[in-house]
């Protein structure tokens, strides 16, 4: 995707299909966050994807728990 327009990727959980959800996971051995960003991405979403510019700490509730991502 290349444009001038802002785009944005939602993603919908396979377990909660009504919900967006955001790509995560873990850190594999020897990977760098960024690294791990980028992969979750491509696993989850399909797509590829590059780091612009590394966001805020994103925190939400699962099921009333507050979650953090990083």
């Amino acid at each position: 995707m290349r444009s001038e327009t802002p785009e944005f990727l939602l993603v919908t959980s396979r377990r909660r299909p009504k919900q967006w959800v955001y790509p995560k996971g873990h850190v594999e051995d020897g990977e760098r966050p960024e690294e791990t960003a980028v992969r979750e991405v491509e696993e989850e979403a399909g797509v590829l994807a590059r780091i612009k510019k590394p966001l805020e700490d994103i925190v939400f509730k699962v099921d009333g728990e507050p979650q953090r991502i990083r």
